[in-house]
């Protein structure tokens, strides 16, 4: 088994164990608000792939106000982008979870070429990569409905 280690900005250390990943790996890329998530739901319904979205589990790990990431907050309240080897360390531990998932959908990932070579070395390349293309204005409008803390309009500009 490979092991994936990591170390946080805050020098937490996480060593996750990971067998090479096989399954299809898809990463999902678009703005906030253009439509990642719904398109990911339909190839869920569709192939069984496991759905992660970054954006989601950095959320659910601000929310459970672990010492770990209590810090996100912060960041992803301001529109930053969270540290890269936080982000890989997330995914890393919600793939290992998931071990007969006969695919992942990663939705908002990488969100730069920093993330995408990370994970390549640590866990491996994806299989295709599918890019929503949506104007500022309609990514814009979909945010109004307030759904995410950390979704703002100056994040769409990023």
């Amino acid at each position: 088994k490979a092991v994936v280690s990591t170390q946080s900005t805050w020098g937490v250390y996480s060593d996750l164990p990971l067998a090479r990943v096989m399954q299809p790996m898809v990463w999902i890329i678009g703005g906030p608000g253009a439509g990642k998530g719904s398109q990911c739901s339909l190839i869920c319904g569709k192939y069984g792939y496991s759905h992660l979205s970054t954006g989601d589990l950095l959320r659910e790990e601000v929310r459970k106000g672990t010492e770990r990431w209590v810090r996100l907050y912060e960041i992803m309240d301001k529109g930053k982008l969270v540290p890269d080897e936080e982000v890989i360390a997330l995914l890393a531990e919600s793939i290992a979870n998931l071990p007969n998932s006969p695919g992942f959908l990663l939705d908002g990932f990488p969100a730069n070429m920093a993330q995408a070579n990370i994970f390549i070395e640590k866990i491996q390349a994806p299989h295709k990569i599918i890019v929503l293309e949506v104007s500022e204005e309609v990514m814009s409008d979909r945010l109004k409905d307030g759904v995410n803390f950390d979704d703002q309009d100056d994040t769409i500009k990023r």
